[in-house]
């Protein structure tokens, strides 16, 4: 039988490499992930001033109002656009993995499916 092949160690950093060819989508991913967290932490913010105008009777709370709902429009949009970004990297990379691995199945001799169940 032949001898098997010494397999290099999986690491967290060459599964990274196959991310490589899917920049595009990893930067615009994490770029939306950056709005997605800002405008998670400002939803708090615009309900704690929504609450002092109404507390004081203001005129302001339509101003408020309208920049609480963009701040929510722009969070969704951003989480929206982060999951289809990695995930769409996620699926790629998995395509890579299972067709690297099928080419390397199908270079395999005979001999190689014999000794294996």
């Amino acid at each position: 039988s032949a001898p098997l092949k010494k397999t290099r160690p999986c690491s967290l950093l060459r599964l990274m490499g196959y991310s490589k060819r899917y920049w595009i989508s990893l930067i615009i991913g994490n770029l939306c992930l950056l709005s997605a967290s800002i405008t998670q932490i400002a939803i708090p913010f615009f309900c704690g001033r929504l609450v002092d105008e109404i507390s004081k009777k203001g005129r302001g709370i339509g101003d408020i109002s309208f920049h609480f709902l963009m701040v929510c429009i722009l969070n969704a949009f951003s989480n929206a656009v982060q999951q289809f970004c990695f995930g769409l990297v996620g699926q790629n990379v998995v395509k890579d993995l299972r067709l690297e691995l099928f080419q390397c199945l199908m270079l395999q001799d005979v001999d190689f499916f014999d000794h294996r169940k």
